[in-house]
């Protein structure tokens, strides 16, 4: 925890969740598209105990010392794609650019990961 610097009366806050966000799709659903964050790696985000008929596969992810804050710009923005919960529809290219457009509306910084499989 930290305070904001040169305030003598602030309150102690969370500092920056560091992690991932993610994007992950099922085969058979190519607009339905899980965007999310998580502190553990996306891989291991897709393998633990997500509930779908099929297995969830990674197709893009970025590392941000703002993640969770990521995050909830995202979902807020898009708010009118959502299914449920992380799942949106829509074309996963037009995810891919509402998350790099918001980072850097932002002043995010995020590093990209390639997940293309051969």
């Amino acid at each position: 925890m930290y305070t904001h610097p040169g305030r003598e009366d602030a309150r102690p806050v969370c500092a920056p969740a560091t992690g991932w966000v993610y994007c992950m799709t099922m085969a058979g659903h190519p607009r339905l598209v899980k965007f999310g964050y998580t502190s553990r790696t996306p891989e291991r985000r897709a393998k633990d105990g997500t509930l779908t008929p099929a297995p969830l596969q990674v197709v893009a992810a970025w590392q941000s010392p703002q993640a969770a804050r990521l995050e909830r710009l995202v979902l807020r923005r898009l708010n009118h794609c959502r299914q449920r919960g992380e799942w949106l529809n829509l074309p996963l290219i037009d995810l891919i650019d509402a998350i790099e457009r918001t980072a850097e509306a932002h002043a995010i910084d995020i590093a990209p990961a390639d997940f293309r499989r051969p």
